[in-house]
């Protein structure tokens, strides 16, 4: 399982780098994600019920920190679903790659912590 958090968190930084360079055509290498599962067909890899456990808890303190931030943003900031409208494309997509490497670290701390 260690394998698949190094793996998104390389192709998060891949993607965020090509983001930056490329503009909106840099997402593409976000489909380097897509290959996860043929490399685990090939390899056999099968992770067990504590892997299993591990990867929906990082996912579970993520969705809870996003679901915080849009609490906080809405209620205290207050900004509105027509603001999020006018957010270009690339912005979006560098929140995008940035949670997803987020989301990897987490899982890595909490892989490695236990």
């Amino acid at each position: 399982m260690a394998f698949r958090f190094w793996y998104e968190l390389i192709i998060g930084i891949i993607t965020l780098v090509s983001l930056l360079i490329f503009g909106e055509k840099g997402i593409t290498a976000l489909v380097l994600l897509a290959f996860l599962p043929i490399i685990y067909r090939m390899k056999k890899i099968k992770p067990d019920e504590r892997e299993t456990q591990l990867f929906f808890r990082g996912t579970q303190y993520i969705v809870n920190a996003i679901a915080a931030v849009i609490l906080v943003s809405v209620f205290i900031f207050r900004i509105k679903i027509t603001d999020l409208m006018s957010i270009s494309t690339v912005i979006f997509y560098f929140v995008m790659i940035v949670i997803l490497i987020l989301v990897s670290v987490l899982r890595l701390y909490l892989h490695y912590k236990n």
